[in-house]
């Protein structure tokens, strides 16, 4: 099975660089996480996965409920992030939004471990 941490090794490998590299970085920041907390939702059968483009929201939902609400508001912003990166070629993306996007991750990743049991 695939850890999806691997995205998150490959968006430090791409974190300098031209600014598609940067972009890509941050997808690949958030895909990481998103996938490794709904994977483990699943798991725990606090969510179905639809694979439909409607379990980003439902994950986020799920991760703040239960008084868990920052890693959820994190994910959301991490996702805000990656939104901006994939989608709005008007708005630059640079070394600022990559090392925000780490620093959410690192955020998620801890916060899934402590609260959730998810290993990081």
């Amino acid at each position: 099975m695939f850890d999806p941490l691997g995205y998150l090794d490959l968006a430090h490998e791409l974190a300098s660089g031209d600014e598609a590299k940067m972009r890509t970085s941050v997808n690949r920041a958030y895909y990481a996480l998103f996938l490794r907390a709904r994977d483990a939702l699943a798991a725990a059968h606090l969510i179905i996965p639809h694979d439909d483009g409607t379990d980003h929201g439902r994950v986020i939902a799920a991760l703040r409920q239960n008084k868990r609400v920052t890693p959820g508001n994190k994910l959301d912003k991490l996702r805000e992030l990656r939104w901006k990166a994939d989608y709005s070629t008007s708005a630059p993306v640079s070394d600022p939004d990559v090392r925000q996007a780490f620093q959410l991750a690192d955020d998620i990743k801890t916060s899934l471990a402590r609260d959730w049991g998810i290993a990081p």
